[in-house]
């Protein structure tokens, strides 16, 4: 297998285990170092830079979805990736989308 085609299937697999963990989180959603230390945890080894990389590919095909959530008084604020209906109904297998390894 060339590392092209090694590349792409490590990247639509990475997506389909990102949306996983956002179908995990659901209602409240997942930020990116919840997301990592789950990835991490499941033996993956991902930088954060290639985690945001495919955060912005999931939200581009809709996906997923960004919400800004905060604490003032505890001077929290995080963005988390919230599953949509969309991808929900991807990995549930009611629909497909290219891009996604296996389960999605």
């Amino acid at each position: 297998m060339n590392n092209k085609l090694l590349g792409q299937a490590e990247k639509e697999t990475l997506r389909t285990e990102i949306l996983e963990i956002c179908r995990q989180s659901i209602p409240l959603g997942a930020d990116e170092k919840v997301m990592m230390a789950v990835l991490r945890k499941g033996g993956r080894d991902v930088a954060e830079e290639q985690l945001k990389e495919q955060l912005y590919y999931l939200q581009g095909k809709k996906l997923v979805e960004f919400q800004e959530v905060g604490n003032e008084a505890l001077g929290i604020h995080r963005t988390v990736a919230r599953i949509t209906p969309e991808g929900m109904d991807v990995m549930e297998g009611n629909a497909e989308v290219k891009g996604l390894g296996a389960g999605g």
